[in-house]
């Protein structure tokens, strides 16, 4: 179900490549992160209600970590 949604939302599948273009400490625990694809294509509509997936190399620990937000 969840992959016929996202095909009607975009044609985007998969990970991009993002940049953090602007950082704002919000709070002393809390930090906004303001990201661009880095390959300049358009987003798709976001919704209420949805979440981000988050994937960060950790280098010492030789792997990839996501993470939903």
């Amino acid at each position: 179900m969840e992959k016929d949604m996202l095909r009607e939302a975009s044609d985007w599948t998969g990970w991009r490549d993002f940049v953090i273009t602007k950082k704002v400490e919000e709070a002393q625990y809390i930090t906004s992160f303001y990201l661009e694809p880095e390959d300049k294509k358009p987003l798709p509509r976001f919704l209420l209600g949805q979440y981000v997936s988050v994937q960060t190399d950790v280098p010492d620990l030789h792997y990839l970590q996501s993470q939903q937000y």
